[in-house]
């Protein structure tokens, strides 16, 4: 069984790289059926992303709640957790464009909570402007304030062009939407 599995996956990858190119699942399947977990997970992610980039989003979720499902086996690494937080985030822009962002919150919130111990600046950016435009597309613009002002903190310390600037457009909408005129001006002119 699993060292079947094994042969299968490693043929894919060394003859047939294009259909792994066009079809990630069948290789992750492999992977996952020969117990070579951690790969398996990445692989699982590749799916999802390339599920995602054809809108086929139900897809893309599934493959990527069968990487996160492999995670749980493996030791605690800082690998492990930058591959939950990709899945996680993934996960939850997937979850926000099928499901609606109450679906999407928890994913964001798991890839912050993680993020904020051993992710990249971009990671702990990523989750926490999900965890602040799910919180904000919820109708929770109050809550969301306190969120929009720790993203300004957060790229302030970064100094990341980039990150800044999307900063000040979560505070500017933030402000927006909680009917906080002037407040939204000092953003937009940031």
């Amino acid at each position: 069984g699993q060292e079947l599995h094994g042969r299968v996956a490693a043929a894919l990858e060394t003859h047939f790289a294009d259909l792994v190119e066009r079809q990630p699942e069948l290789l992750a399947h492999h992977l996952t059926a020969a117990g070579d977990t951690e790969r398996a997970a990445h692989q699982w992610l590749k799916a999802g992303r390339h599920a995602a980039a054809q809108s086929a989003y139900l897809e893309a979720i599934a493959h990527l709640e069968r990487g996160l499902g492999l995670l749980h086996s493996l030791p605690e690494s800082l690998d492990r957790d930058g591959c939950d937080i990709d899945l996680q985030l993934v996960l939850a822009v997937c979850l926000l464009t099928a499901k609606g962002p109450v679906a999407a919150k928890l994913s964001y919130m798991r890839a912050f909570d993680l993020a904020e111990s051993s992710g990249s600046p971009q990671q702990r950016f990523d989750a926490l402007y999900g965890v602040w435009q799910s919180t904000n597309m919820s109708g929770g613009s109050a809550a969301a304030s306190p969120l929009s002002a720790r993203l300004l903190n957060m790229t302030e310390q970064e100094r990341d062009d980039g990150l800044r600037l999307q900063g000040h457009q979560c505070a500017w909408a933030t402000g927006g939407c909680a009917g906080d005129p002037g407040k939204t001006c000092g953003h937009t002119q940031a």
